[in-house]
């Protein structure tokens, strides 16, 4: 889907959809695949280029869970850089089930675009786009709120990232097995 406010077009999908994508639309998307690090890499054939980022799909920093690899403000950083150096062209976010972690990516970029525009109260239009685009979205909180804190404030982001993931379809999408 093509987006006025990030002058692109975006998509989201899951690693089983990825090859699918890929042969349809052969060369026309730059790609960013977020796996977790115990799974292989996605497959690059029919992609122009990706970025690899390797993370769990965890949103609490506070488990006592072992053996899981957090998300870092500097993978986020590295996806926007990506990005921003493929300004106006096709861009696929892609993780495992192209709900969580590639959706709140894909979100923060939207806000990003929004509030570049000049729409302060960015929230509700940027999820409605995502929802356009990934009806079955639930966004990672963690990486939504990292994403935020690319171009607003951490208390903002914070606000904005609580505003977004409490989004009445959102929130259902959540609780949606």
């Amino acid at each position: 889907m093509y987006l006025d406010c990030i002058n692109r077009h975006l998509a989201i999908c899951s690693a089983k959809e990825l090859p699918a994508v890929a042969r349809r639309d052969p060369g026309l998307w730059h790609s960013i695949s977020i796996m977790e690090p115990w799974r292989p890499r996605a497959p690059k054939d029919g992609l122009r280029d990706v970025l690899s980022l390797r993370f769990d799909d965890a949103e609490n920093l506070d488990t006592d869970e072992k053996g899981i690899v957090f998300v870092k403000q500097e993978q986020i950083a590295e996806a926007f850089s990506f990005a921003d150096e493929r300004w106006g062209e096709p861009l696929l976010v892609q993780c495992w089930a192209g709900q969580s972690r590639s959706a709140a990516l894909a979100l923060g970029m939207i806000a990003r675009g929004l509030f570049v525009e000049g729409v302060e109260d960015f929230c509700d239009p940027a999820v409605e786009h995502l929802l356009e685009i990934r009806p079955q979205a639930r966004p990672n909180v963690l990486v939504l709120r990292l994403s935020l804190q690319t171009f607003v404030p951490e208390d903002r982001a914070e606000e904005a990232m609580r505003e977004m993931v409490n989004h009445p379809v959102l929130m259902r999408n959540r609780f949606v097995l």
